[in-house]
């Protein structure tokens, strides 16, 4: 399990618009490029929070509203939409599929698993 597996929607929202704020203020005191090194450890956190929160919400659709990304070709329709987001978010579904995959053939695995189960597939 991973550090942020339990995050919720609204605690990721809140984390997201906390950034921002923080971001604004940096900027405001002229202090945003001076605190790269920083702002740098507050966006690992961020993507794994982010990361975290979408393969959750993926996975579980039995835990009340489920929030799905945007799918590719819904983004790319606007002019002057930069092709290689959109490969980067293919790239990104994709890897969410086959986690999602990789999950479901586990729970049937252990689901189906009794005595001598083993002893069967031999």
């Amino acid at each position: 399990m991973g550090q942020y597996d339990g995050i919720s929607g609204e605690q990721l929202r809140a984390d997201l618009l906390h950034f921002s704020e923080l971001l604004k203020r940096l900027d405001g005191e002229g202090a945003l490029l001076r605190s790269a090194a920083e702002l740098q450890v507050v966006l690992g956190q961020l993507r794994q929070k982010l990361f975290a929160w979408e393969v959750r919400a993926s996975l579980l659709p039995d835990e009340g509203e489920v929030i799905r990304p945007t799918p590719p070709e819904d983004i790319g329709g606007e002019e002057g939409a930069d092709l290689a987001d959109i490969a980067w978010l293919e790239d990104s579904l994709r890897v969410v599929r086959e986690a999602m995959e990789r999950q479901m053939e586990a729970r049937d695995e252990w689901r189906n698993w009794g005595p001598g189960s083993f002893d069967e597939q031999e």
